[in-house]
């Protein structure tokens, strides 16, 4: 039962007059909602339950041209002390309600969500044409600033600030959370990023080139229909070098494809490629390279090309003559760099990359390895990557890890951070396989340091226990417990291991659908790029 002075006590805690004192901040509106369902109709996920809440919008405005909206989303009874950031997709310009604030504020955070510095969906970049500071606000100042006024909103409105905050982002949610890491060590405590866009200029390179592979010709483009063909002969010649065919390959650079197995001849008509489309695909697993074939972004691992729904798999991002990565490729160009008559078919990749590189990198790459500063504040970095990602290559991504520890050492940089590979996962959550952990929202109640992630996350920062091993869920409806994993329907769990350990089974008679078949073995393999015999490469690239 609330008493009538509750409800007076709640609300006068939800006014602008509260937050009034915010520098560079204008409150555009302060609302107490009651308990009630949300829903989002164009999202395929299903309505969360929020508890009473007081929403806080602001815009800050801190130069001319940057205008950032973010929210606050509080509990009325029951927060927790901890404040969560929830990162963007793509090129952001939405905050982030449902699959964000709601469940962070259902599960007992304090919550904020910002825009970026624009509204649009995902893929627009329209906003960007010569607007400077507006690339600034995405790049990463956006996040920066509505982390500090999120706690300044939280200790107006409780009295005091939170205890510990903690950001979770998958792709260029994983990019935000690494330029935190690396621009603003103070602004959380622990941060999990998830397959991490963080070489923004470099992945636009991939994709570039992954287009221009296929679509020089007519008779080089691979149709989507063909990503299964593709992706069973990968698995037919891969599958079993990890000692079991499951339909997963636990580390793709071991998988030496021998793609000729795919040429048509005069017996086949279907699920078979032509000379010059097997060039393509070549090339596409090759990754982009210079005229004098100095590599300029990583490889691209053999394993994701079949999709498992509508929005993953080769046949969406990558094959055909419309795929979803050259979205990503024209709105760089046109918008960010401000070429706004430029077409894909210009791309000159002796010049365009290092020039996109050196007008953009220092604003939106988040590739710096100095985590020193992270790392003395106490602050605590969980990565994670699925191995079949089909629109950011895991391999750029242990590149990274790897450029950390050279830079900081390796027994260091364990203290701090974690990498976990995900076989079969496709681009954030989905693909073949267990996928789901908690990817990319709050913790769930009561708390499974074992299964997910933020919690795994919140034991290492809070009670110095490091996970050593994730349990991850294959679940019927992946949609359905991306953001609610109790309600999964498991088909499978998994063992998912601290990079570079490995989940091995432990013997011929164990279940392999369970994780508890599985044990983390440390060993170090050594790296090969697909389509190469060879056993000798070397495992970073640059």
């Amino acid at each position: 039962t609330v008493s009538s002075a509750q409800v007076v006590e709640r609300a006068g805690r939800c006014t602008a007059d509260r937050f009034a004192r915010l520098q560079d901040t204008d409150i555009a509106s302060t609302s107490l909602h009651e308990a009630a369902l949300l829903a989002d109709e164009h999202r395929p996920f299903p309505p969360t339950t929020v508890p009473e809440h007081c929403r806080v919008h602001g815009v800050i405005r801190t130069v001319p041209g940057s205008e950032i909206n973010f929210q606050v989303w509080l509990r009325a009874m029951g927060w927790n002390g901890r404040l969560i950031g929830i990162g963007n997709g793509g090129y952001g310009g939405t905050i982030l309600m449902q699959g964000g604030l709601a469940e962070a504020v259902q599960r007992g955070y304090a919550a904020v969500s910002t825009d970026t510095g624009h509204s649009g969906t995902a893929i627009d970049t329209s906003w960007a044409y010569r607007q400077p500071e507006k690339i600034i606000d995405w790049g990463h100042r956006a996040v920066h600033l509505m982390t500090i006024k999120a706690k300044e909103i939280v200790q107006a409105h409780y009295t005091r600030p939170p205890n510990k905050s903690y950001f979770m982002g998958c792709s260029n949610g994983g990019r935000q959370g690494l330029m935190a890491a690396q621009r603003y060590p103070k602004d959380y405590d622990g941060i999990v990023a998830g397959a991490p866009a963080y070489d923004f200029t470099g992945l636009t390179t991939a994709f570039a080139w992954n287009y221009l592979a296929q679509n020089r010709d007519d008779a080089s483009v691979i149709h989507p229909s063909s990503a299964e063909a593709i992706s069973a002969t990968v698995n037919e010649q891969c599958d079993h070098l990890d000692g079991l065919r499951d339909g997963l390959i636990s580390d793709p650079r071991q998988c030496a494809v021998d793609f000729d197995a795919l040429r048509c001849n005069p017996n086949t008509s279907v699920n078979c490629l032509g000379q010059q489309q097997l060039a393509a695909l070549r090339r596409i697993y090759g990754g982009p390279v210079s005229g004098s074939g100095r590599q300029l972004y990583f490889p691209w691992p053999v394993g994701g090309e079949a999709g498992t729904n509508a929005a993953s798999g080769w046949e969406v991002w990558m094959l055909g003559t419309e795929p979803h990565q050259r979205d990503y490729v024209d709105g760089l160009f046109r918008h960010l760099l401000g070429k706004e008559r430029w077409e894909i078919g210009q791309m000159t990749f002796d010049r365009d990359p290092a020039d996109a590189e050196r007008r953009l990198g220092v604003v939106i790459n988040a590739t710096n390895p100095d985590l020193r500063a992270f790392a003395e504040n106490g602050g605590k970095l969980i990565i994670y990557h699925g191995w079949s990602d089909e629109a950011v290559p895991a391999t750029g991504t242990i590149n990274y890890l790897e450029k950390v520890e050279r830079f900081m050492g390796a027994e260091r940089v364990d203290r701090f951070v974690r990498l976990f590979l995900v076989p079969g996962m496709h681009h954030c959550f989905g693909g073949h396989g267990p996928s789901l952990f908690n990817n990319v929202t709050a913790p769930t109640t009561p708390r499974d340091r074992s299964r997910d992630i933020a919690a795994a996350l919140e034991a290492w920062v809070e009670d110095g226990v490091a996970p050593q091993s994730l349990i991850a869920v294959e679940a019927e409806n992946p949609f359905e417990a991306l953001f609610d994993l109790p309600r999964a329907i498991s088909r499978r769990t998994g063992l998912l291991c601290p990079y570079p350990k490995v989940a091995r089974l432990r013997g011929p008679e164990s279940d392999p659908m369970a994780a508890s078949s599985y044990y983390c073995d440390d060993l170090r393999q050594p790296m090969r790029s697909p389509g190469s015999r060879s056993r000798g490469a070397t495992r970073s690239w640059f």
